[in-house]
């Protein structure tokens, strides 16, 4: 008998935060799933920790180390439930993320129209300033595409937040050529291709992002970034395209473009609709990166010391 959900897990070594992510999947409320633990050529002994968990839901697929969208492309294969719900190895999913979404599946059900292709919902982001975030900060606003809701609204569905019909997304799969932006490569793609996502504005899923706090990337991925966003023209309005350039692009052009990122940012302001202070943010990273790391790092330890602790 075929399980209702799929949980597609990409893992390269790091097996202490596997088996993590495997005890919230097993200590969901909701049982009708299977999880898929994709070992992409991990040097230590990953499947011990599937073996560990002594659950037959539980299976280990090996293959060459190939990326984390190989992965979960082989994980997408290999479901055989008809909901796919992606989890990274590193994230976890709170008690009762499989049953919120099941019950959300079968409200949607019940409408006259078709399913949406995904639905996803909010993480809760720890970055190690005693409070928390989540993301996304508010849900998609009626006619909102999914290329607007991202790149002029700011937002950020997260791959753990995803949960999508299999069917879909045997059609839309990861671009494994994509150095990075793969997850969103994938929701515009779907979006474009006419599958609405729905959203549940509950948090059901945690993200541990205290390693990354003052990371800023350079310019390394700006002719892939710019490949992108040139293939992808026509998936998106012209908003879209604009707000994508200032808000993403930019912090990866501005090192090799200067003068280029500056007419990005103000035509990400006039004609992609990014608020002038976001804007702002964007250009003390694309041009300060080291200034903006330290920013960033005064701001989480001042407001985390004002607000107390999160979780």
């Amino acid at each position: 008998m075929k399980p209702f959900f799929s949980i597609v897990i990409p893992c390269f070594n790091r097996p202490e935060e596997l088996r993590r992510t495997l005890l919230s999947c097993l200590g969901q409320d909701f049982g009708d799933y299977e999880v898929l633990v994709v070992d992409d050529g991990s040097t230590e002994d990953v499947e011990s920790v599937v073996r560990e968990m002594a659950d037959p839901r539980c299976l280990c697929l090996r293959q060459a180390n190939a990326g984390a969208c190989a992965a979960r492309n082989r994980g997408i294969d290999a479901a055989r439930g008809d909901w796919i719900a992606f989890l990274d190895s590193d994230d976890t999913f709170l008690p009762g993320k499989l049953r919120a979404c099941a019950q959300r599946i079968a409200e949607l059900a019940e409408e006259p129209r078709d399913l949406p292709g995904m639905i996803f919902h909010l993480i809760e982001i720890d970055r190690g300033a005693g409070r928390n975030w989540r993301q996304p900060e508010r849900m998609p606003q009626p006619g909102e595409t999914m290329a607007e809701f991202l790149f002029c609204g700011h937002q950020h569905i997260m791959t753990s937040a995803m949960v999508v019909r299999a069917d879909v997304a045997r059609l839309v799969r990861f671009d494994e050529g994509l150095p990075m932006n793969q997850d969103i490569d994938f929701k515009v793609r779907l979006d474009h291709l006419g599958y609405r996502s729905e959203g549940i504005d509950e948090i059901l899923g945690w993200y541990d992002d205290r390693s990354s706090v003052g990371r800023v990337s350079r310019g390394r991925h700006a002719q892939a970034l710019s490949a992108w966003i040139s293939r992808a023209r026509p998936w998106m309005s012209d908003k879209a395209w604009y707000a994508y350039r200032a808000n993403v692009l930019s912090v990866h052009l501005a090192p090799l473009h200067p003068f280029r990122t500056l007419g990005d940012f103000w035509l990400g302001w006039l004609r992609g609709g990014v608020p002038a202070k976001t804007i702002l943010r964007r250009m003390i990273r694309a041009y300060l990166p080291g200034f903006y790391g330290r920013l960033t790092l005064l701001w989480l330890r001042i407001r985390g010391t004002a607000s107390g602790s999160g979780r």
